[in-house]
């Protein structure tokens, strides 16, 4: 059986942070369940498109006034067969909920 789940990866002209540039060279930047940049394994793997609608909305502002206007949000549609995988996406579609109710969009704050 498949099962659908919903990533973000943005896309910024500038160059990402020294430690995640090879990941922005290879197209394989994301942002992770505490809202920040991070490689493949790290991103947040949400449940619905809804989710990763609102994330967008709340992160494209601060993304566009950190690395220009230029800056933007793609949503990505992926697949998976692992039931283990659903936990996964779980957890991170709990973590990112709790922190766009509550406004915690910086990814030093704790929800």
């Amino acid at each position: 059986m498949k099962y659908y789940f919903y990533t973000i990866r943005p896309e910024i002209s500038c160059y990402a942070p020294s430690s995640l540039h090879y990941q922005q060279e290879k197209n394989q930047l994301f942002i992770g369940p505490h809202f920040r940049l991070c490689g493949v394994n790290g991103a947040a793997s949400l449940v619905s498109r809804e989710l990763a609608e609102r994330t967008r909305e709340a992160l494209l502002p601060r993304f566009q006034k950190r690395y220009g206007n230029d800056t933007d949000i793609i949503i990505e549609e992926c697949e998976t067969t692992n039931e283990r995988f659903l936990k996964l996406i779980e957890r991170d579609s709990a973590i990112v909920q709790e922190r766009l109710d509550k406004g915690y969009l910086a990814p030093n704050k704790k929800p």
